[in-house]
């Protein structure tokens, strides 16, 4: 029998809902067909991964290549114990914004609101130790 971390890295990470929203609201139309990852990668990162925790993107690719294939989807890659509820915890908040908007720009500036993006390197006041992601 698998155990819980090997069944976080193979089970379906975003729901179906968060596909059919961010499609909607970029006026997509979400086809059988599209290539997801290549398509959703840089929205996903900007709308979840950056909003997470500091680093966690550079964290989940450098773990990644370290352990993975280049194809492996980043939530693979979240610890079972922190990461993975905190990545479920966040969208359900970016699903739930996404449902309440028509305009894309009004549901980033709600998310920016609630989730801001954490900014790539760390400012000069803040704690470094803050800016290890514990993925």
């Amino acid at each position: 029998m698998q155990n819980a971390k090997s069944l976080v890295r193979y089970s379906s990470g975003f729901p179906q809902d968060y596909l059919k929203h961010l499609c909607r609201l970029n006026g997509v139309e979400l086809r059988p067909d599209m290539r997801l990852p290549l398509y959703f990668g840089k929205p996903t990162n900007d709308l979840v991964y950056r909003r997470i925790e500091p680093g966690l993107v550079r964290a989940l690719k450098n773990r990644r290549a370290e352990r993975g294939k280049p194809h492996n989807k980043l939530y693979q890659w979240t610890s079972e114990d922190i990461g993975y509820p905190a990545l479920m915890v966040h969208l359900g908040t970016v699903v739930g914004l996404m449902k309440i908007h028509m305009d894309c720009e009004k549901f980033k500036q709600q998310l920016d609101g609630i989730a801001p993006i954490y900014p790539e390197v760390p400012g000069l006041f803040d704690d470094a130790a803050e800016w290890e992601a514990t993925v």
